[in-house]
């Protein structure tokens, strides 16, 4: 295989100079030989001291224990292992919402979906790892009368609104989705079923204990004070 062999530095000192990043094409000189044999202003010399002294005197970092009190110690210069400075403190409402705006429509790497995928993959191969298993309750399938008749008429006892946020139907975009309180699907009684959007639903597969609690003072409120359903609000 033929190579072009590259020419000498300019400067006459023999050595072969490299190519230039910029455009493919030979340097003149080798790196620092453009001045060869040529003095620096005075100028130049006073530029290149000063920096020189910077340099020099810039503080030595060290490293410390993390002062979260983990024990760890952190990078040099650093008085925190990277997110310990917060550590068991909570985010205010307004901080986590913008938190949530910043992040909002910002996609993954496909590689790290991938390597999400498969991290959970292998951890909960074992169904019991998962926290929101109970048994394989989400398998059971639901009393025959269970059916789009008897959802309209959930949704319209509540107003077509959702229990827990108070979002509109119409502002959902789709049917509320109805939910059982006792978390028995058989068990599909007016008392035991109530309307959620899809955000608010998603969230009682989790705490199923304090949601059904909720729900259930929820009923029995709105017959002490009523006697039908109304919309309360989470806060």
């Amino acid at each position: 295989m033929n190579r072009t062999k590259p020419p000498k530095c300019k400067c006459g000192c023999g050595g072969l100079v490299n190519k230039s990043s910029h455009d493919n094409s030979w340097n003149a000189f080798i790196n620092g030989h453009g001045r060869k044999g040529v003095a620096c202003t005075k100028e130049h010399k006073r530029k290149l001291s000063e920096s020189k002294i910077k340099y020099y005197n810039k503080p030595v970092l060290k490293s410390i224990l993390c002062k979260c009190g983990c024990g760890e110690i952190t990078q040099p210069g650093n008085n925190y292992i990277h997110g310990h400075n917060r550590r068991h403190k909570l985010f205010s409402k307004e901080h986590r919402r913008k938190l949530s705006a910043n992040k909002k429509g910002q996609l993954l790497s496909l590689n790290s979906r991938n390597k999400i995928s498969e991290t959970l993959k292998k951890f909960y191969k074992i169904k019991e790892n998962h926290p929101r298993w109970s048994g394989g309750k989400s398998t059971e399938e639901y009393g025959t009368e269970f059916n789009d008749k008897l959802k309209t008429k959930v949704r319209k006892i509540y107003n077509c609104t959702c229990q827990v946020c108070g979002k509109e139907e119409s502002k959902e975009g789709k049917p509320l989705a109805v939910h059982h309180i006792d978390y028995n699907k058989k068990n599909n009684s007016l008392d035991n079923l109530i309307p959620l959007c899809m955000s608010c639903h998603s969230r009682t597969n989790s705490y199923r204990i304090y949601w059904e609690g909720y729900f259930k003072e929820r009923k029995k409120w709105s017959e002490q004070n009523e006697n039908q359903p109304n919309v309360q609000i989470l806060s």
